[in-house]
C-alpha cells in the first residue's frame, strides 16, 4: 500500500537501523509517484522480481479499516512465495519484556502493550493505543489510536477496535466485528457484530 499505513510503517522505519525501504507496492497508484521520499516501484504483481532480488521482507499497510480479510489472504499467498513480516515496533511505544509476538505487528508510537500480551500475526497497533495485561489478541486486528483493553480481554481475527472505545476486562470479541468509535464495551461480543450503541 502507498496511503496512510504507508505513511506511518515509512515514518516507524526511519526509526529502524536494520530495515531500509526500497519501494511502496499500489494497485491503485502510478509507479513512479513519490511518497514521504519513497517511490511507488509498481504494483502488487512485481513482488516475484523483488524476490528474485533477495528482498523477502514486506510490511502489508493497507487494509486495517475497510478490507481487512482481504489484506488477510494477501498474507497467506505471500507466505507462500517465501515473504517474511518483520514486526515493527516504534521505539516510542511500550512493550513490556514478557509480550509475545507472532510476526507482521505494527505497533506505532505511543502504544502500550502490558505483561504477558500475545499478538498474533499481521495485527495493527495504532498510537496511543492501550492493550493492558493477559490480553490475547490473534490474527489481522486494528487498536485504533485511544482505544484502551483492560486486562484478560481474547480478541479474535479481523475486529476493528475504533478510536477511544474501551473494552472490560476478561471479555471475548468475536472474530470480523467492528466496533465503532468511543463505545464502551462492557458484554461479550458475538462473531461480525457491529456495535452502533453503547453495550
Amino acid at each position: 500500500g502507498a496511503g496512510g499505513g504507508a505513511k506511518m510503517s515509512i515514518d516507524l522505519l526511519a526509526t529502524s537501523t536494520k530495515f531500509v525501504v526500497v519501494g511502496l507496492l499500489d494497485d491503485n497508484v502510478k509507479p513512479g509517484t513519490i511518497v514521504m521520499n519513497v517511490p511507488v516501484i509498481g504494483n502488487i504483481k512485481c513482488v516475484n522480481q523483488l524476490i528474485a532480488l533477495n528482498i523477502f521482507d514486506f510490511v502489508l499497510a493497507f487494509g486495517v479499516l475497510e478490507k481487512r480479510k482481504k489484506r488477510f489472504e494477501l498474507y497467506k499467498s505471500l507466505k507462500k512465495l517465501g515473504c517474511k513480516f518483520p514486526n515493527l515496533i516504534h521505539p516510542k511505544s511500550v512493550v513490556e519484556n514478557s509480550v509475545e509476538l507472532g510476526e507482521g505487528n505494527v505497533i506505532l508510537a505511543g502504544a502500550n502493550l502490558g505483561s504477558c500480551v500475545k499478538l498474533g500475526n499481521l495485527n495493527y497497533i495504532n498510537n496511543n493505543a492501550l492493550i493492558s495485561h493477559d490480553c490475547n489478541l490473534l490474527d489481522n486486528i486494528h487498536i485504533a489510536p485511544g482505544a484502551v483493553l483492560a486486562s484478560s480481554i481474547k480478541i479474535e481475527s479481523h475486529v476493528l477496535v475504533g478510536m477511544n472505545s474501551t473494552i472490560y476486562y476478561g471479555l471475548k470479541i468475536g472474530e470480523s466485528s467492528t466496533i465503532l468509535n468511543g463505545l464502551i464495551i462492557n458484554n461479550d461480543i458475538e462473531r461480525e457484530l457491529i456495535q452502533k450503541s453503547n453495550n
